[in-house]
């Protein structure tokens, strides 16, 4: 499992475009504790989780652990009636956008 964790963090901060020293500094971990948790050679605490959840704009913990972006069936329906068909990967794109902005928005929010 914490393979499949490091992977998911590798994969969403390499979609935002983050360089592993700039998520490692906001994590407040050496870039070799980057590379460590991105391996799955080391496991990251609760309170890494928590804070990889806020920095990397994910909707929950269970996002590193596998589960599949969330999106309002109003969103779906809107990637699927385009005039052209989008490919799964473009959903995937639309789906994590949003839920980036969502995540966004509910920081700025907590008081």
């Amino acid at each position: 499992m914490t393979q499949d964790v490091g992977a998911a963090i590798r994969s969403e901060r390499e979609w935002l475009g983050l360089p592993p020293a700039m998520l490692a500094a906001q994590l407040g971990v050496t870039e070799q504790d980057m590379a460590a948790l991105e391996n799955g050679d080391l496991d990251p605490t609760d309170e890494q989780i928590t804070a990889l959840v806020e920095l990397l704009g994910l909707s929950s913990p269970d996002r590193l652990r596998g589960a599949p972006v969330p999106a309002a069936p109003d969103l779906r329906l809107v990637c699927t009636r385009r005039s052209g068909p989008l490919t799964h990967e473009d959903i995937y794109h639309v789906l994590r956008f949003a839920e980036l902005l969502s995540s966004r928005a509910a920081h700025r929010l907590t008081p």
